[in-house]
């Protein structure tokens, strides 16, 4: 069976998924949304998956080195961003001292289910922070980030928008303060066309935070495999990741993958696996055996999302996760492989 990549997906669209009911952003996180858009409002809807591949990926076209940073001259809509929400199981409802003790024990947080054109992560920052990422885009695009330190200014950022794979630093302000803030971090890519602005495929590889965290990405050779696997035959994938720097702590989540009718790609968690602290430039491994643990973060999705969730079938992509503890900085990195392994 042919290998996919993570930049082969290209399912035939069918229909969009909902997100959760209910979100908690911070107001400043809203402001700082101001310039951008979410341009595909989820419905409950049939999904495809990844495996039905009609076109051709973009070649890479790696760069290093600073974003530019003029701001677009176009009008933006606020979104209703679909991340952190209350249907979120690890996502704390109090203080920011309680987010703060979450990503200190348990790293950065992702939205259990999100779309590939709009990439949120919470974790912390500091002043003078590196943040490093890793994407492909599929066409030119717009391309923004907002970084909103609670109780700051959200600070926003134009990244290189040209079709291929970019690997972008831009800096946190010293202004931001030494100490580790909980942060909410989005990547948002919009239709770089004149007229109506819509989203953008776009693929995250990697989004690092912190100097120990951010050589290029902190967490890289990101391996899962074969391409596909069968339960009835009790067939394990294997993975592996390799690491830059020391890291307290790492987490590997399992992210299956599906396709909109509107041609964004979805990608939802089914299960996670703790891996435990590792040393620089130290290999990590392990296998999964197909299972999946949606748990209670599907009881309040419409039926359609529910029914896709827990199909024992699917494609899935695997993040990795690894941060240090907050008093040894809060540096994290999220990374995923390019490569799917299809569940049968």
């Amino acid at each position: 069976m042919e290998r996919l990549s993570f930049r082969q997906y290209r399912g035939q669209p069918s229909g969009p998924p909902s997100y959760c009911h209910s979100t908690r952003v911070s107001r400043n996180f809203l402001r700082g949304l101001l310039l951008l858009l979410l341009a595909v409002p989820f419905a409950a809807q049939t999904l495809t998956d990844y495996r039905r591949a009609n076109t051709t990926p973009s070649r890479d076209q790696q760069t290093p080195g600073n974003t530019g940073g003029g701001e677009p001259t176009r009008v933006i809509v606020a979104p209703q961003f679909p991340g952190f929400s209350d249907c979120h199981a690890g996502t704390p409802k109090g203080s920011s001292e309680a987010r703060s003790d979450l990503l200190d024990k348990r790293g950065p947080q992702l939205a259990p289910v999100f779309s590939m054109s709009s990439f949120g992560v919470m974790g912390f920052c500091r002043g003078s922070w590196p943040v490093a990422i890793d994407y492909v885009l599929e066409q030119d695009s717009l391309l923004l980030v907002v970084i909103s330190p609670e109780g700051q200014k959200p600070l926003i950022y134009r990244l290189e928008g040209k079709k291929g794979h970019w690997v972008t630093k831009i800096q946190i302000p010293p202004a931001v303060g030494d100490q580790p803030r909980v942060s909410q971090y989005l990547v948002q890519a919009l239709d770089d066309s004149v007229g109506q602005v819509s989203s953008s495929h776009l693929h995250i590889h990697g989004i690092a935070a912190g100097s120990r965290a951010v050589g290029s990405i902190g967490i890289d050779q990101v391996n899962f495999s074969p391409g596909n696997i069968h339960l009835a035959q009790h067939q394990k994938a294997q993975f592996s990741y390799h690491s830059i720097s020391d890291f307290d702590d790492t987490e590997v989540t399992f992210v299956r993958l599906a396709k909109t009718n509107t041609g964004e790609i979805v990608a939802a968690a089914v299960g996670s696996k703790s891996m435990g602290s590792i040393a620089q430039n130290h290999v990590k491994n392990g296998d999964w055996d197909g299972s999946i643990k949606t748990g209670d973060i599907v009881k309040d999705y419409p039926p359609e999302l529910q029914q896709w969730l827990l199909a024992p079938h699917g494609q899935h992509v695997l993040q990795v996760c690894a941060w240090l503890r907050r008093n040894r900085g809060g540096d994290f990195v999220t990374a995923l492989s390019e490569t799917i392994v299809a569940v049968e």
